[in-house]
């Protein structure tokens, strides 16, 4: 009887140690499976050509996925007037203009370019308040020529109540001699919006480009 007793107590120790030894390896293999699919979550990020710049609506950045600096600093510096801040908001006072780094176009021309000039002088007009949101920025090639597009939503407020539209537009860089300024010499070199299933291709300082 005592024998029996022993050999079944011996029985129920080895039952619980394999159960241990079965819940150990689940562990193991749980872990290198979450480790694995965290490796190829950072391969398939740091393999991602196609870098995305999502920006909030107040300040600064809002998400930023592996980014090139070249492109990122082009964004904050020759855009400036759009990503400051992330809207800029002017109506018949604005007078002054922000000068982008090393082209000398006023913040103004340039955009009033961008968002159409009837469209401008339509808003001015009428006293009401226009806002350029950036959306976002998609980096189309991430070397030399330097090419992004660039979503954003413009947003027109009046007495009428508010027009909201949607545009892209595609900035195309150059290598630029390097400066305080602009340290990763760049410089804007021609734009193409794309608004209204109108696509128009200009220089830096809002003129057409020559035809092809």
């Amino acid at each position: 009887m005592e024998q029996f007793k022993l050999e079944t107590m011996t029985n129920v120790e080895k039952l619980a140690k394999e159960q241990i030894r079965t819940f150990r390896l689940m562990i193991i293999a749980l872990l290198v499976v979450l480790i694995l699919m965290i490796l190829g979550g950072f391969m398939i990020i740091s393999s991602n050509k196609d870098r995305i710049y999502v920006f909030d609506g107040t300040y600064g950045v809002k998400r930023v996925e592996r980014v090139e600096d070249k492109i990122w600093y082009f964004s904050a510096s020759y855009v400036k007037l759009l990503l400051e801040g992330n809207k800029y908001t002017f109506d018949t006072t604005v007078t002054t203009a922000f000068n982008l780094a090393e082209t000398g176009t006023p913040a103004q021309d340039f955009i009033k370019a961008l968002v159409n000039n009837k469209l401008y002088e339509t808003a001015a007009a009428e006293n009401a308040q226009f806002t350029v949101v950036v959306d976002s920025v998609r980096v189309i090639q991430a070397h030399s020529p330097y090419i992004a597009d660039v979503f954003m939503t413009n947003d027109r407020i009046n007495q009428y109540g508010r027009i909201r539209k949607s545009q892209i537009f595609q900035l195309t860089l150059d290598n630029t001699p390097f400066s305080e300024w602009n340290p990763f010499g760049l410089k804007v070199h021609d734009i193409l919006l794309k608004k209204d299933e109108v696509i128009l291709k200009m220089q830096a300082d809002g003129t057409p480009m020559a035809s092809e």
